[in-house]
């Protein structure tokens, strides 16, 4: 609502009751009673401009709130970057260190991992196919620690090597997973386009030497890119292509996955009613297969539909069901992103002090699982921060979109980044005398320290 039409609606009356009293024509019982009436019609006034200003937060607060929890959902749909192995553990030259990097890879222990890895890049046994797959390993180690321009850098060096590799299959199969792997990066910095770019040069690849698996793997992510980009009908009509050729190959997980990426497309064409008998479908062959985790993300995608229509307890009660699934199973990083949107569930409820207490425990796991995440972390810090606006303490949320603003510049993700600068660039025109340099943070770096 404008301010013209709240003064308007506040003033106006005021105004034509004591134009009204200066008439002669009129007694004084008349003119009490208009002036009762415009009194009347002010107070009427100030309580539909308060309506208004609260129905205009509320709505502001649910639309910020709907778009994080699609944000938080977008960190976990990206996928993971793949590694091209091309006999690293058969050589029995290479065997130990590969071994032995595997081994701390497998134990989050990416930086021991890469000295194991990079052992490979100075071997004189080394073959060409070797090195790039080493520098895909590597990249791979980078990315887990949210480097992603070391990883990049690593991925293109993999593309480069490649071209030198002599068995034409080993050349295709590195370069394939060097453009899906460069292709991630650039999807997670918010370079969709240039991401899109590399996926279908890789999916070219994977068609022409046959590989089905991986075609349908690229057809998937190529239909998620369209529709970051809004091209709804175009990723529709990729996840339909891979969810053939998984059916046809009997791969029920990534048909599970599949038929849950197409309930999300219906979901943002708004066909509710459509996504959900996608996503419930994902959930029986999940269900049917004994595989709790995705089975979890699925009835969490369930309580993203009920969010949606308007549920929002029956959203919650499904959102729960699937943080008992991750807690139970121990399952840190996705029991933090449950935390995460079941607190973004109760801001759109109004219930900031209860969605805190949710987002405090989503970052206590992000925090302890740090280095190997980037994306969950600064999201949450930026959650956080949001409360404590909502809550009138500006020092505490400056507190917090520091922290956000500072992973989200260190990792490049220039939109984030934007988003949070303009929120502290908010706070503080309106608290002027808050000096954000005196604020103390305790940021994670990527080698698990705090300063």
């Amino acid at each position: 609502m404008s301010k013209g039409i709240k003064i308007v609606l506040i003033i106006g009356p005021l105004v034509l009751g004591a134009y009204l009293s200066t008439l002669q024509n009129l007694t004084d019982n008349t003119k009490t009673i208009i002036w009762i009436i415009c009194l009347l019609i002010c107070i009427y006034g100030i309580f539909g401009v308060i309506k208004k200003e609260k129905k205009e937060k509320r709505d502001g607060r649910k639309n910020y709130y709907n778009k994080r929890l699609s944000e938080r959902h977008e960190s976990f749909h990206i996928g993971k970057p793949i590694s091209y192995i091309n006999g690293l553990g058969e050589n029995p030259l290479l065997k130990d260190s590969f071994n032995e990097g595997k081994n701390y890879q497998e134990k989050s222990k990416f930086k021991d991992a890469i000295i194991e890895f990079k052992k490979f890049l100075s071997h004189p046994q080394t073959t060409e196919s070797n090195r790039v797959a080493a520098n895909i390993l590597i990249g791979n180690c980078y990315h887990a620690l949210s480097k992603l321009k070391d990883a990049e850098r690593h991925y293109k060096k993999a593309l480069s090597i490649a071209t030198r590799v002599k068995d034409n299959n080993e050349k295709l199969q590195g370069t394939a997973t060097a453009l899906e792997n460069i292709g991630l990066v650039y999807s997670i910095l918010g370079r969709t386009k240039k991401s899109l770019k590399y996926h279908q040069r890789s999916l070219k690849i994977y068609q022409k030497i046959g590989d089905e698996l991986f075609t349908a793997n690229q057809l998937h992510t190529i239909g998620h890119i369209n529709k970051k980009l809004g091209r709804l009908k175009k990723a529709l009509k990729y996840h339909q292509q891979a969810l053939g050729i998984y059916r046809k190959i009997d791969d029920n997980s990534h048909t599970a996955n599949q038929l849950s990426s197409i309930g999300f497309i219906y979901r943002d064409l708004d066909k509710p009613k459509k996504a959900l008998k996608y996503h419930q479908q994902a959930l029986d062959i999940y269900r049917k297969i004994g595989d709790d985790s995705p089975m979890a993300n699925q009835l969490s995608s369930i309580g993203h539909i009920y969010r949606d229509i308007g549920q929002a307890e029956k959203a919650l009660k499904y959102y729960q069901q699937s943080l008992e699934i991750h807690q139970k199973k121990g399952e840190e990083l996705f029991t933090a992103n449950q935390l995460d949107q079941i607190g973004l569930m109760y801001s759109i409820l109004g219930k900031p002090e209860k969605a805190l207490k949710y987002h405090q425990q989503a970052l206590e796991i992000d925090r302890k699982i740090c280095p190997e995440l980037g994306i969950g972390m600064p999201t949450t810090l930026d959650n956080i921060g949001h409360i404590y606006i909502e809550l009138g303490k500006p020092e505490e949320a400056l507190n917090y979109l520091k922290q956000a603003l500072d992973i989200f510049k260190s990792i490049g993700a220039q939109q984030q980044t934007e988003n949070v600068s303009r929120n502290i660039d908010i706070i503080l025109k309106e608290k002027p005398l808050i000096n954000i340099k005196n604020i103390k943070i305790q940021v994670c770096n990527p080698d698990g320290k705090t300063y």
